[in-house]
């Protein structure tokens, strides 16, 4: 359930993002509206923990996780 929960608001964000920001954007620029890209979230079901664990302790170790 919490993927999901996570999932709705990735989608959320992407829909804002896509209507507020990148369709504006490329609509001033004049980009036809067939051609404008939107912004997708990946697969969040099929993350690899360990590897973000490793990633974050990284971070920490080279001091660019601040308290």
């Amino acid at each position: 359930m919490f993927q999901q929960a996570i999932g709705a608001h990735l989608d959320t964000i992407a829909q804002t993002i896509n209507e507020d920001a990148v369709g504006p954007l490329c609509r001033l620029n004049g980009i036809p509206p067939e051609l404008i890209p939107t912004l997708n979230h990946g697969d969040i079901e099929s993350a690899d923990l360990a590897r973000l664990g490793t990633y974050l302790v990284s971070l920490g170790t080279a001091g660019l996780l601040a308290d």
